[in-house]
């Protein structure tokens, strides 16, 4: 799914997304339904790049890994981690990245890991089961869509 939010907020169970600006209609999509917000520059992204799998830059934050329920895995760090609620942002590894954060919902994770080595052996695998569906927002009226 691609769009547009002005509403998000991961205290919330639900965001509105709009499909084109112009005409205003908006479809509710329940957090608990995504795989992960992605916050994106654009909707086409370049589908021949591949991102950086390591950190360049000393990274904000915890280094994770996490890998989603469709087996997708995605490197990057958090500070806004929590074993409760209803995801977490993750920035991505590569600041090229077309992804400029992602909001990792719980329903879309089958595991996530911790590469900071104060918490390497520290393991979450995910028990709570949501649908594949990708979504994303840079902003207020930013896109929605894929890396």
């Amino acid at each position: 799914m691609r769009g547009y939010t002005k509403d998000f907020d991961p205290s919330r169970a639900h965001l509105h997304v709009l499909s084109d600006l112009r005409d205003g209609k908006s479809t509710i999509i329940l957090l608990s339904d995504l795989k992960a917000l992605f916050f994106v520059r654009d909707f086409a992204g370049d589908p021949i790049r591949l991102d950086d799998k390591f950190f360049s830059q000393t990274p904000n934050g915890d280094r994770i890994e996490v890998t989603f329920l469709d087996n997708e895995v995605m490197l990057g760090s958090t500070q806004s981690y929590g074993d409760e609620g209803r995801g977490f942002f993750l920035q991505p590894t590569d600041p090229r990245s077309n992804n400029l954060s992602v909001f990792v919902t719980a329903a879309g994770v089958q595991n996530m890991r911790f590469l900071s080595p104060e918490r390497q052996h520290t393991e979450r695998p995910q028990s709570r089961r949501g649908l594949n569906r990708k979504a994303g927002s840079r902003r207020a009226h930013a896109p929605f869509g894929r890396r």
